[in-house]
């Protein structure tokens, strides 16, 4: 068990012992048994602690730098959580149950940045075209589909994100009418 879980057992016992004289009432002796069982239901075995710090561990070594903000962000809330319920004295089992699963959960939950290198190109072969070769509301529809896709090329994203905004972009490229 965790040392300060074990520690409040100790207490409740000695405190539990005080109470646990020869002229003791039933009142006494039922405080002293409540005493005990609630120390030992906050029991916190050492495997729950050691489950999530070794996930903290694990996740702080990971190069995170790879996935979406977004979903970084998540793992950033859980992660602090966590490390606060590890420092929390009186932490209990239920609480880095809690934290473990959402850390675990936040994980599985990370999703890869996108290589949009391809898509970046896409755009700078656009812009170079002449655009007042062809029709106006075919060049619009461009035009609105390549100020989607910058705005978009501003943050990070997901490969499923660039792989349609690609295809929005090539199929307005592709309906340019001369």
């Amino acid at each position: 068990y965790t040392r300060p879980s074990y520690q409040r057992l100790e207490k409740a016992i000695g405190e539990a012992e005080k109470l646990n004289t020869d002229d003791a009432s039933d009142s006494d002796i039922e405080q002293a048994l409540t005493l005990l069982n609630t120390a030992k239901q906050a029991l916190v075995k050492q495997i729950d602690y050691q489950a999530v710090q070794d996930l903290i561990t694990e996740l702080e070594k990971e190069e995170l730098d790879i996935y979406t903000s977004e979903s970084l962000e998540a793992l950033t809330i859980a992660l602090s959580e966590a490390k606060a319920r590890l420092n929390d004295d009186n932490v209990t089992k239920l609480q880095l149950q809690q934290a473990l699963v959402k850390l675990q959960n936040a994980k599985m939950n990370l999703v890869l940045k996108a290589d949009t290198e391809s898509l970046k190109e896409l755009v700078k072969q656009i812009e170079t075209l002449d655009l007042t070769l062809y029709e106006e509301n075919t060049v619009k529809r461009l035009q609105e589909v390549l100020t989607e896709v910058k705005a978009a090329l501003q943050k990070d994203m997901d490969e499923a994100t660039c792989e349609l905004l690609s295809k929005r972009l090539l199929e307005a490229y592709q309906g340019l009418i001369k």
